[in-house]
């Protein structure tokens, strides 16, 4: 009796062991997985680019990419260095493509992949974070991936019975995150839960403008409901320090941003090299823009810019990318943000029903780790899946080539029958 093999099994497996894996990192600037999607990259490749957006976000990295790694090399940028800012891109090309493989073969689903990759993202956290002054266990470590994990879990769940109380059960996740103070989280959280919410409701006939008025509602509220105590004394003690609105929140609560903006005007059009760091007028440049902070937070600020392992970090992925690379690196991120925002405007009652909260909070989170979060070395992999899971052909749009696929094989398998008749 011959032994037959599931291959489509074997793949399933394959696909799971890698994104539970992808973000395990014991090795300076390798995710544990990476020479696994490596070797399964000629395979994936064509099956894996079926959207036309997704091949255009691959390409404006691979750029980018190349584009930073003929300017380190021109630099002369030392080799430590060089290899890190390879393998930033590395990292988020290899976890894209890898992940969309897995989701356009559909070895697993957007929820099973967020799952699974928030498991292996915690188990690295445990076995290789290394707590630091100013960067908890906690908010720097086991915080995203725990999140993850939650909202994929309750994301499933939607999907699976559409009932109501599994887009809610997300609001005690944000919460947690709220009271262990990480504001962005839980309004990143507590947004893509509204914005489901309201779609769901609202059916086909959801427009971008109605989107774009449910988010000023949202901050809004949110911002009263701080300044009135309704979200706990700390929060409300820190929203006032840092100006009692929205606007003055993000300045103030955001210095490197203002940071950022004096650095780049000042000598934003050279690319600097990975890992290379301000001239002390520069820096100083950047400094002055830095306003509204008490002199003991903004020395606490500044001290770390300058003496940031990874050279000058910007905490802002487009802002870090023109820095090091110049203009057309941080271009390519900017036009990355807009495509992801783009997706965001378009998500319909179908989507949030298909897909669940994991496919809005993907899109919000990346929204906001490209404008305002550290680009660090083992990071890439978790934003490469997470805009897999954003940009993966979408259900509705490849059913007729699911449908095409399947019959390819029926008519393969009635071959197959008539040559043994």
């Amino acid at each position: 009796m011959a032994l037959t093999v599931d291959s489509r099994g074997v793949e399933r497996v394959v696909g799971a062991v890698l994104i539970l894996g992808v973000a395990v990192s014991p090795w300076p600037f390798v995710p544990l997985s990476v020479f696994g999607w490596l070797a399964l990259l000629p395979v994936a490749l064509v099956p894996a680019l079926r959207s036309r957006t997704a091949r255009a976000v691959v390409l404006l990295l691979v750029a980018a990419g190349a584009f930073q790694l003929l300017v380190d090399v021109t630099l002369a940028v030392p080799l430590h260095d060089l290899a890190k800012g390879l393998a930033r891109y590395t990292g988020i090309l290899v976890s894209l493509v890898g992940t969309l493989w897995v989701l356009e073969r559909r070895l697993l689903d957007r929820n099973e992949v967020a799952l699974l990759h928030g498991i292996g993202w915690t188990i690295g956290t445990l076995l290789f974070f290394v707590p630091a002054p100013g960067f908890g266990f906690w908010k720097y470590g086991l915080l995203a991936p725990v999140t993850l994990v939650a909202v994929a879990l309750c994301s499933r769940r939607w999907v699976a019975t559409h009932h109501l109380v599994w887009l809610l059960a997300l609001i005690p996740v944000a919460a947690v995150s709220l009271l262990t103070g990480t504001r962005n989280t839980a309004i990143v959280i507590m947004f893509a839960v509204l914005i489901c919410l309201v779609v769901a409701r609202a059916g086909p006939a959801m427009s971008a403008a109605r989107m774009v008025l449910v988010s000023v509602v949202f901050v809004v509220g949110f911002s009263a409901a701080a300044n009135a105590g309704l979200l706990g004394t700390a929060v409300q003690e820190k929203w006032e320090k840092q100006g009692g609105s929205p606007l003055s929140v993000m300045v103030v609560g955001r210095p490197e941003t203002s940071f950022s903006v004096g650095v780049l005007a000042t000598d934003g059009l050279v690319p600097h090299g990975s890992g290379s760091r301000a001239t002390a007028d520069v820096f100083a440049e950047g400094a002055a823009w830095v306003t509204e902070l008490p002199l003991d937070e903004e020395y606490a600020l500044l001290d770390r810019l300058e003496r940031g392992e990874d050279g000058l970090d910007l905490h802002s992925v487009v802002a870090t990318a023109t820095w090091q690379g110049g203009p057309p690196c941080g271009l390519a991120f900017l036009a990355i943000l807009v495509l992801v925002g783009a997706r965001t405007l378009r998500i319909s009652a179908d989507l949030v029903r298909t897909l669940g909260p994991v496919y809005v909070y993907a899109a919000f989170v990346l929204i906001w780790d490209f404008l305002f979060s550290p680009w660090t070395y083992y990071t890439g992999a978790s934003w490469g899946v997470l805009l897999a899971i954003v940009f993966a052909t979408r259900p509705d749009a490849c059913a007729d080539q699911v449908a095409d696929e399947r019959a390819d094989e029926c008519a393969d398998e009635c071959a197959d029958e008539v040559r043994r008749v």
